[in-house]
């Protein structure tokens, strides 16, 4: 288990996009991930689409992950 401190130090960058409400464009936080360098994205949302993997991966060349699909491939790959 990670302490609090530990976490801090791995996540370098936190954006909060809400699925369900307007707020920032995908592009101004694709902006804000390439000037802050991140490894990879995680839409950590049960709201977040197919869509918007593919919106936001489109404007970054790091991977973007959407937990349903990593989810349903591990699953697959367990039956």
């Amino acid at each position: 288990m990670w302490e609090k401190k530990e976490f801090e130090k791995k996540v370098k960058e936190l954006e909060a996009k809400v699925p369900y409400a307007k707020g920032k464009s995908w592009k101004e936080i694709a902006l804000n991930f390439s000037q802050e360098k991140v490894d990879v994205v995680i839409l950590d949302c049960i709201g977040y689409k197919i869509k918007d993997k593919q919106a936001i991966q489109k404007l970054l060349s790091v991977p973007v992950l959407l937990p349903r699909i990593v989810l349903a491939f591990a699953i697959d790959q367990h039956v």
